[in-house]
């Protein structure tokens, strides 16, 4: 009996030290240029993550679970020379659990995009930002990072 006890104790702190070693969830997308600006859930190998124009050096920003009494901002991350970018996420249960995440990308020389709320990116799929050439104005209706977390700032200190 105790046998079968510490056989199972030593698989659950196997377990537990093997949790740190496992890469943590990211998020992977491409930011291009095209005709009309959005935010799109695509498969790795769309064809629009490299048909477009990619747009290096654009800042993309992200908040987890922005709704959520406690959203959290994730770092700021850069495009590369190819429009890619990576965001990783280190929330417990990411890519497993339900999560949503609002991704918001700017760049001088293209107009905004708005801030998109979606669920995490399931495995094979990346995100697709789409700018369109023009000023850094944003579209009626949308909303800069900073106005979100402000928002759900006030919105936290109502049930304080």
């Amino acid at each position: 009996m105790a046998g079968i006890y510490s056989q199972r104790l030593w698989l659950v702190v196997l377990f537990a030290l093997a949790l740190p070693a496992c890469s943590s969830y990211q998020i992977q997308g491409v930011v291009v240029e095209g005709p009309q600006p959005g935010l799109f859930v695509v498969d790795s190998n769309d064809p629009r993550l490299t048909k477009w124009t990619a747009v290096a050096d654009a800042r993309v920003d992200s908040i987890i679970d922005p709704e959520k009494l406690r959203p959290k901002l994730l770092p700021s991350v850069m495009t590369d020379d190819r429009g890619r970018f990576v965001i990783p996420i280190d929330e417990p249960g990411a890519g497993l659990l339900e999560y949503t995440v609002s991704v918001y990308a700017s760049a001088d020389g293209y107009g905004d995009q708005g801030i998109n709320t979606m669920p995490l990116p399931g495995s094979g799929k990346q995100v697709l930002v789409v700018l369109a050439a023009g000023r850094g104005a944003r579209p009626r209706g949308t909303q800069s990072t900073e106005d979100l977390l402000n928002e759900a700032e006030k919105f936290k200190r109502q049930f304080e």
